[in-house]
């Protein structure tokens, strides 16, 4: 996995979302949610993993991060895996950083 580099910023918003995306349209808790899963994923990434809002160390983050994609992922929509992880780990620890620094 590619590790971000100084200035290099992960954007995880404006996610899309269409029924033909999650498990081939297999998945029937998918398909009824479909609209709730397209808006709430800008929420959980925009919104819950602003430190500002709610302070967390990195770990807590990551933590956070994971319960996403497990949430996800129970909804047939698995976005989150070991790679992304492996990025956010660094990303987050350098917000932790910044915020310490304050």
């Amino acid at each position: 996995a590619a590790e971000l580099k100084e200035g290099e910023v992960l954007l995880l918003q404006n996610t899309r979302y269409r029924v033909e995306e999650t498990k081939y349209g297999k998945d029937p808790a998918a398909d009824e949610y479909a609209k709730e899963l397209a808006e709430v994923i800008p929420l959980l990434t925009g919104l819950w993993m602003v430190p500002e809002l709610y302070p967390a160390t990195a770990e807590e983050m990551m933590h956070k991060f994971r319960f996403i994609g497990e949430l996800l992922d129970h909804m047939g929509l698995p976005l989150v895996d070991e790679a992304l992880l492996d990025q956010l780990g660094p990303y987050f620890q350098k917000i932790e950083d910044a915020q310490t620094e304050k």
